[in-house]
């Protein structure tokens, strides 16, 4: 009976000391007034700015950016939306393995109040055309390996009964090369107008947007969707606020133990809640590095680990060291 009253009286503390940490945290996001993702992820650039943020494995050499070159990346990527007509209210599809442009994209496309529909690598043919159907997007931002399936998809409706569905659409491929340039094997033989991204973005500002810009963004709006997967019915893209976003960040970054000396090893997909979410956001919120590869490994994870000195993983349950 002692032993367990000791356990008790232990988790009690313990609670409080993380309560304490949470309201501290929450202080300090007021007092830079902190209102949408894009805020939150402005704030955490400037007080991390010269730690390395993303850890990107996949390319050789090893990509390795700081907080503050994640910043300017998506400041290019919001001006970038103003350029072709993005507003408050819009949405852009994303379809992408785990990059370290995936995140810049996102937070980019929040800086201006625009929601990111992030699609799954995987949809293929009616399933894609339901997800980007309810996204209600005009752009679609896609990779070498996904832009295939979305060009397949958009011919196939320019040849159907509704081709005015696919000429809305602006394909837009994020490119893994220092090549800018849209190969052209993967258009050979297609109607589809496919524009470079890098190309776009090389010509944009890296200065930080006006906050105006997204003046009526609420904490409760989306800052991006998620899909469901559609085991049970059509994936249904499911609302994940701003507020939701910073509040994984908030209460996961304490139990976590994360510090701007970790490496962290992300292996979910980031088009996954607990990726982008519960994972990223205390990963950003500590100042912390994620490690992220392309596509999950199982050979390859346990010497990811020791290669890139990573002391803590995100699995699809919980933190481990």
């Amino acid at each position: 009976m002692a032993a367990a009253s000791s356990s008790l009286s232990e988790l009690e503390a313990q609670y409080r000391q993380y309560d304490e940490l949470i309201a501290s945290k929450r202080a300090w996001l007021k007092q830079c007034g902190v209102v949408t993702g894009a805020d939150y992820w402005e704030a955490l650039a400037e007080r991390h700015s010269s730690l390395p943020c993303i850890e990107a494995i996949s390319v050789s050499p090893v990509r390795v950016l700081s907080y503050r070159e994640v910043e300017q990346h998506a400041n290019r990527v919001a001006h970038w939306g103003l350029s072709v007509g993005l507003r408050q209210g819009d949405v852009v599809a994303l379809m992408s393995e785990n990059r370290w442009e995936f995140v810049t994209v996102v937070l980019g496309l929040a800086k201006i109040g625009v929601t990111a529909a992030m699609i799954n690598n995987h949809l293929r043919e009616a399933l894609l055309h339901h997800a980007l159907s309810i996204a209600n997007t005009r752009h679609i931002i896609a990779t070498r390996s996904t832009m295939p399936a979305v060009i397949h998809l958009v011919d196939s409706i320019r040849a159907g009964p509704t081709p005015q569905e696919a000429e809305a659409w602006q394909l837009w491929l994020l490119l893994d090369t220092t090549d800018s340039s849209v190969p052209h094997e993967l258009v050979d033989g297609s109607h589809s107008a496919v524009k470079s991204l890098a190309e776009a973005l090389a010509h944009c500002s890296t200065e930080r947007p006006d906050r105006a810009l997204r003046d009526r963004v609420r904490p409760r709006d989306p800052m991006f969707y998620i899909y469901t997967s559609g085991t049970t019915g059509k994936s249904k893209a499911a609302r994940f606020s701003n507020k939701r976003w910073i509040g994984a960040g908030v209460c996961w970054s304490g139990p976590s133990l994360l510090g701007p000396s970790d490496k962290y090893y992300i292996a979910l997909p980031l088009f996954h809640g607990n990726a982008m979410a519960v994972a990223l956001s205390p990963c950003l919120f500590s100042g912390a590095c994620a490690v992220i590869r392309e596509k999950f490994s199982a050979s390859n994870f346990v010497s990811d680990m020791r290669v890139y000195g990573v002391r803590r993983r995100w699995s699809n349950h919980a933190f481990a060291q």
